[in-house]
């Protein structure tokens, strides 16, 4: 290779656990894509979520767990494409080498107390020899420089004559589309890393998944000492749950910068919090910002509205101030919006809008 690139690399040495198994060394076909599919993917193990569209990317995954071909996933920065990356090493070749080339220069992410950072020089075939017959995983496929791509272009030709090849997973927050056209790809090693290629959901489209989340990083967030004004912690010692209210706010923001955005959310509120739940208040400013509902008006904003959401923001307002008042009566509160009782509570229902404890 010409010239010099200073890269960083995790390298997550081989599992210990005897009960695992080296990835076969024959190629079988994957399932027919008519066959009946798991409720939860094999590949899923410790991953949390339950979205559709997030089964989606574990169920084409679970389809090559067996055959080493290499992977594209591709989705926006945060959304979880290094979760998967490691989720397919973890069911493919456990025992075997992960090493991430952070090819961005960002910040290392890891969640395994074995992994150790190493710095290596530009090459790649140093980086196939880390990874040995386990994975390796570029964070970023438009920052990868052409010659390191012509390398692991070759070395992915010779795969299939290599039992013991390391599997190669790409990716990038660009689509399918924006990297065949990309200037800075090579054609040859698009067509070679995208056998199977995957698009990770953003989390503003996983849903309830954002609550399962926010409460995994909540009850790993270490509480702050309580003072003496401060509420009293629960008997049980578990984290202050979230209200309602924060719930909905989270449910509502957009999340532009994905999981974590939502894990430094939940930190900051973690921190801040001094009552008995962590209100809509604890939640960082922007979130209450961007979600607040906008007043009502007749007339479209120069720039343009987003149609769909004002509307939504709009319903909320007026349910929930026609709930506060009539203290939560909802008989009362559907006569007040010229509803039927059963169409509130379906609404109230979509909407996760829920007592406040203290009005119970």
């Amino acid at each position: 290779m010409t010239g010099k690139l200073e890269q960083i690399a995790e390298v997550v040495p081989p599992s210990n656990d005897t009960t695992s198994t080296r990835r076969p060394t024959s190629i079988r076909a994957p399932d027919d894509a008519t066959s009946t599919l798991p409720a939860r993917p094999r590949t899923m193990q410790g991953v949390v979520g339950a979205a559709d569209v997030w089964l989606r990317v574990f169920r084409e995954l679970d389809r090559v767990v067996d055959i080493p071909c290499p992977v594209l996933l591709t989705g926006p920065h945060g959304s979880g494409k290094h979760t998967c990356a490691r989720a397919l090493h973890r069911s493919g070749a456990p025992d075997q080498p992960f090493v991430v080339v952070d090819v961005a220069a960002s910040a290392l992410r890891s969640g395994d107390a074995r992994a150790h950072r190493v710095a290596i020089d530009s090459s790649p075939e140093r980086w196939l020899e880390l990874a040995g017959s386990g994975t390796l995983f570029v964070s970023e496929l438009t920052r990868l420089p052409p010659s390191a791509q012509l390398v692991l272009g070759e070395a992915l030709g010779q795969a299939f004559q290599r039992p013991d090849a390391c599997r190669l997973i790409v990716a990038s927050e660009l689509s399918v589309e924006q990297l065949r056209a990309h200037p800075s790809v090579r054609q040859d090693f698009f067509y070679r890393v995208s056998v199977l290629s995957c698009a990770v959901p953003p989390l503003r489209e996983r849903g309830d998944d954002i609550l399962e989340l926010a409460r995994e990083f909540l009850h790993a967030t270490p509480r702050p000492a309580v003072s003496v004004d401060a509420a009293p912690r629960p008997r049980t010692g578990r984290a202050r749950p979230f209200s309602p209210a924060a719930e909905q706010l989270m449910l509502s923001y957009p999340w532009p910068g994905n999981v974590a955005e939502l894990r430094n959310a939940v930190e900051h509120a973690a921190a801040l919090a001094r009552g008995r739940t962590i209100r809509p208040a604890d939640l960082p400013n922007h979130l209450r910002a961007l979600t607040a509902p906008p007043h009502l008006s007749l007339e479209l904003p120069l720039e343009g509205m987003d149609l769909r959401r004002t509307l939504d923001a709009l319903e909320s307002r007026f349910l929930q101030e026609a709930l506060d008042r009539t203290s939560w009566n909802k008989q009362q509160a559907a006569r007040l919006l010229g509803l039927n009782r059963t169409t509130l509570v379906e609404m109230l229902k979509r909407k996760r809008l829920r007592r406040p404890a203290a009005q119970d």
